[in-house]
Formats: structure tokens, C-alpha cells, sequence
């Protein structure tokens, strides 16, 4: 029986000691090896994953820097002077700003860079300013305004307009003798249209109405039989006569003139969204204050 017993516990610590053996040859030569090709593959991936992400980045600023080069004005800054100032005043002329003038500054070099400045002076309204803008962004040159400045020039539609811009020639630029031909993608929309809501805003106040509209009289209010009013309009200076009812308006000078309440020898208008009250035979001018909330309707 004690025979028994001790090789039983002989067995058992044999087990025991074998399998403690055994435990550490499978964690020396089995576990910790995976552990470690794991390990490794974990890091070889997160590599491949920076080198991948690195060479994105390296192929966005390729293409970034093919991009400049396309658009960038010629490496002789004489030229390129030249060249953007011609196109600056061609624009401007073609839209109808009066006076323009376009001064240049001394170029400055920043290593493959070189920035060019120039001011543009001239005479504009609202909507010419709005076309220049949009011609101006449209175009694909390495190019951008530094400072516009409007100012108002008394009761008349046109204001004095100040443009600073800078222009970028490069070294490796693509354009040797001409200007970029491209398309700029800088812009919401493409069409002029949806941004022709700018002008039609009151920026300045009353002084920035055109002699156009405030000659704009209200010369007669008729009724048919069905009880619908109807508000002429006559505008001397175009030997023109818009006939509203309410809710309907009409553009002046880009400008919008709208019919609101139409009530005996009344009318409450609004002048690009400004409220008043316009009596038959009274013109826009005559208005105490465009912009003033007017008095209720008798």
C-alpha cells in the first residue's frame, strides 16, 4: 500500500515537473516566437501604413506643384508684369468701369517665388464690381485681391473702386510668353446669375441710389372690376412705364422696386427690401428716408 502510494506520488511529480518542462519549451519555442512574428507584423503594417499615407501626401503636393506651375505667370517678371497688367485693365475695361488705372509695385523674390503687386483704380457700380469679381475668380492665374475698397461717391450709382492684387510668377512655371488659358475651380457656381443678388443690395444706403430710380415716378393707381390694383411707374430717363400689382416688382438699375400694399392714393414700396410710401405724382426722391419703417396705411 505505502509502494503504491509513493509511486504515485513519484508519478505525480513527475507529471508535474514534465509538465512544467514542457510549459516552458512551448513558451520559449512556440508562444513567445509567435508573439513576436506578431509583434512584427504590427509593425511592418503601421509602416506600410505611413509609407502609403506619405506617398499620398508626396503625390497631392506633385500634383499641387504641377498645378501652380500651369497656372503661374512667367518666370521674366518683366514679362509677367506686363502681361497680368494688360489683361487687368482689358478686364476691367470690357465690364465698363470708368477711369481705370492699374499701377505696379517692385517685384519680390522668395526663393522660386515671385510676388507681384499691382492696384487697380478706377469707377464702377455695384453690379460692374459684382462682374469683376466673377471674371476675376474665373480666371485660372496664381492670383488673388489683397484689399478692394468701394467707396461712395454722392447720389450717383458709381463708386470710387480701389483693388489691391497680388499675382505669382515661378521659376518652372509652364507659361513662358503667355498667361494661363485655364479655368479656375474656385467658384460655387459658374453662372453669373447667382451672384447678381449682390448688387441688388442696398450696401450704402439712400445715397447710393441711381438718378435713374430716384426719378422713378408713380404717376397713376388704376382698379379693374374684380377689384385688383395696379401701380404705374414711369421712368423718364428710359421712357419706360412698369405697371405692378402687388407682389410684383420690377429691376431698376439693378435694383429691385416692389409693390407691397397698394391702398387709395398710396402705395407702400420697397426699394431693395427698404421700405416707404410713394403717393401718386411724388417720385422715389421725394421720400423723406428709404430706409425709415413707414407709418401705417390710411
Amino acid at each position: 500500500m505505502k509502494l503504491e502510494r509513493r509511486q504515485l506520488l513519484i508519478g505525480l511529480l513527475v507529471l508535474v515537473v514534465g509538465g512544467y518542462f514542457v510549459n516552458s519549451l512551448c513558451d520559449r519555442f512556440y508562444f513567445k516566437p509567435i508573439a513576436r512574428e506578431s509583434q512584427l507584423e504590427k509593425s511592418i503594417q503601421k509602416k506600410l501604413a505611413d509609407t502609403r499615407l506619405k506617398i499620398r501626401k508626396l503625390d497631392k503636393r506633385l500634383a499641387l506643384r504641377d498645378e501652380l506651375r500651369a497656372r503661374a505667370l512667367p518666370n521674366n517678371t518683366e514679362l509677367a508684369s506686363s502681361l497680368y497688367q494688360s489683361w487687368l485693365i482689358n478686364l476691367v475695361t470690357s465690364l465698363g468701369v470708368s477711369n481705370p488705372k492699374v499701377d505696379s509695385t517692385n517685384p519680390v523674390a522668395e526663393g522660386d517665388i515671385t510676388r507681384l503687386q499691382f492696384t487697380l483704380r478706377g469707377k464702377a457700380n455695384l453690379k460692374q464690381f459684382t462682374n469683376l469679381l466673377f471674371e476675376f475668380y474665373r480666371a485660372g492665374h496664381l492670383h488673388k485681391i489683397r484689399q478692394a475698397v468701394l467707396t461712395p461717391t454722392g447720389g450717383s450709382e458709381q463708386m470710387d473702386l480701389s483693388l489691391t492684387v497680388e499675382a505669382i510668377a515661378l521659376k518652372n512655371s509652364e507659361n513662358e510668353t503667355t498667361l494661363t488659358s485655364l479655368p479656375s475651380d474656385r467658384l460655387t457656381s459658374d453662372k453669373l446669375d447667382d451672384y447678381l443678388g449682390i448688387p441688388r443690395r442696398n450696401l450704402f444706403g439712400k445715397g447710393i441710389l441711381s438718378p435713374t430710380i430716384r426719378s422713378t415716378r408713380l404717376t397713376a393707381i388704376t382698379s379693374d372690376r374684380f377689384g385688383r390694383h395696379e401701380a404705374w411707374f414711369s421712368i423718364p430717363q428710359k421712357g419706360l412705364t412698369h405697371y405692378l400689382e402687388v407682389g410684383e416688382s420690377a429691376i431698376i438699375d439693378s435694383l429691385e422696386l416692389k409693390v407691397t400694399e397698394i391702398k387709395g392714393d398710396t402705395v407702400r414700396i420697397e426699394i431693395d427690401g427698404n421700405p416707404g410710401l410713394l403717393e401718386v405724382g411724388k417720385s422715389v426722391a421725394d421720400l423723406n428716408d428709404i430706409e425709415d419703417s413707414p407709418a401705417n396705411l390710411p
